[in-house]
């Protein structure tokens, strides 16, 4: 039996309290998302082997502020955003086939439908937990609310230097 790796040390911004249902440290889940060419692959093919910050809830490109979203572009980061399925949308809720493939401050955003649940799964089970920001490892760095996302996605791309 090989016991699971889970980084405490590194490239990771864990919470000040031991928290052992946090993901951080630990390899981010594939579920199946569609893309909006339509289609349908693991979230892995769509997080490449890049810096990703994953949105659980809506607004995570817009979130960020111009100066983080330069340094993430710098360092060949993206946003994955998770949408809902357009037959469950609501009103006023974004369309992400209106987007142009950013968001404010020139970050690259991928839109994706969630067709089998899984982000909205992980966002059940911990609500607290609106942005995963993933490594090109495909483990997690960092977990966090938006209101949060400037200090958490600062502190880590502070690890890496100036890009």
């Amino acid at each position: 039996h090989k016991p699971v790796p889970r980084y405490r040390d590194g490239f990771v911004v864990t919470a000040p309290r031991s928290d052992k249902g946090s993901l951080v440290g630990r390899a981010f889940p594939q579920p199946m998302v569609q893309r909006l060419d339509g289609a349908r692959v693991r979230l892995d093919d769509v997080l490449g082997s890049r810096l990703a910050l994953v949105g659980l809830v809506p607004g995570v490109a817009e979130a960020l502020g111009p100066r983080l979203a330069a340094r993430l572009r710098a360092h060949g980061g993206a946003v994955v955003q998770g949408h809902v399925p357009p037959a469950y949308r609501r009103a006023g809720q974004l369309d992400p086939e209106t987007r142009s493939g950013s968001a404010p401050g020139g970050t690259d955003v991928i839109d994706v439908y969630d067709f089998d649940g899984g982000l909205r799964d992980l966002h059940l089970a911990r609500p607290a937990d609106e942005v995963y920001v993933v490594r090109p490892d495909r483990y997690v760095a960092a977990a966090c609310s938006l209101g949060e996302l400037d200090d958490v996605l600062g502190r880590l791309l502070g690890l890496l230097g100036s890009g």
